[in-house]
């Protein structure tokens, strides 16, 4: 562990800091190119409904070191205002000991424990685009999400990558997810990931590309296979947007969080396609403020009912509700 010398002033601290983190991913980048060994080829494999490029496998090499690695993460799952991504996991491996597997410095330390906590074993896994998504322990396998922000809306650019490891920590393949409508993956949301009948499940937030509103949306975002489908907008989202004139919620929003809406006074023209939306899970507050005559077209089915729905979630009784 290094300490910083009280006597230093705030500025030199930081800079000492910034020094001290430079090199330390440094020796890290050194340390995970001298511990991949190449082995095999291994035919293509399915991840999730995705194909799994095929190609090298690389085994990753076991530290025995005979204690584990003292971290930075302290506290790092206490969360603020909005959500972080998860920096820290634990899983019982199918022998009956414990794993542990951190987050830092761009990549992910797997330790391994017996049942009396005593350490046995730790493997380095390199975590390959620039941001940290998240870590899973599956029934066959581990899987590590990553990804990349992409200021440019260009759908050939990679902005997340799932990589397979099996359970002898050796990567045998990866799903490469393009454009899928976002500039900046991982925004202000954790990731969770969830398996079932050989599929793989993930369920997390993005900036999405720039809408006819001019703004860069913060949604939900689920990956089955090669489906995106953006189920809900986050509360607070265009919270005082008075630039806002024009908006269209899509067909597979379910939910709408709180004061989403709420003071976007100049927002006079509404269209909703999604037929999904309920009292329920459309949060108080949600139009609260918007524009007091305010024109909103629905699906013919919707008319009455969201008619109801908005009056209830803030937006003024003068609004016109429409097919």
């Amino acid at each position: 562990m290094v300490y910083i010398p009280y006597m230093f002033t705030k500025v030199e601290r930081e800079i000492f800091m910034k020094i001290r983190k430079r090199i330390l991913s440094a020796v890290t980048a050194l340390s995970l190119c001298l511990s991949l060994m190449p082995v095999t080829n291994v035919p293509e494999d399915v991840l999730g409904g995705v194909k799994v490029s095929a190609g090298e496998v690389t085994a990753l090499t076991p530290i025995k070191d005979g204690s584990p690695e003292l971290l930075d993460n302290l506290c790092r799952q206490d969360y603020d205002t909005y959500s972080n991504i998860v920096n820290s996991y634990m899983f019982t491996k199918d022998d009956g000991t414990i794993c542990i597997v951190n987050y830092s410095y761009q990549r992910l330390i797997m330790e391994q424990f017996d049942t009396d906590y005593n350490f046995i074993n730790s493997w380095t896994i390199p975590v390959e685009l620039p941001i940290f998504g998240g870590f899973y322990a599956g029934n066959d396998g581990y899987y590590v999400v990553s990804g990349q922000k992409k200021p440019l809306e260009n759908d050939s650019v990679e902005v997340m990558r799932v990589v397979k490891y099996n359970k002898n920590l050796e990567r045998i393949g990866m799903a490469n997810i393009y454009g899928a409508n976002t500039v900046a993956p991982f925004s202000a949301s954790g990731l969770r990931m969830d398996e079932k009948d050989g599929r793989l499940y993930i369920h997390t937030a993005h900036t999405m590309y720039l809408t006819p509103d001019g703004l860069n949306h913060q949604a939900n975002i689920d990956i089955n296979g090669s489906s995106y489908k953006v189920a809900s907008i986050a509360k607070n989202a265009l919270k005082n947007k008075t630039k806002l004139s024009k908006l269209v919620i899509g067909s597979n929003i379910k939910s709408i969080g709180k004061n989403t809406f709420k003071g976007c006074k100049n927002l006079k023209n509404i269209v909703i396609k999604s037929k999904k939306l309920t009292t329920k899970k459309t949060v108080s507050g949600a139009f609260k403020d918007i524009n007091s005559k305010a024109t909103v077209k629905v699906p013919k089915s919707k008319v009455k009912k969201y008619g109801k729905l908005l009056k209830a979630k803030g937006a003024g009784k003068n609004i016109k509700v429409k097919k």
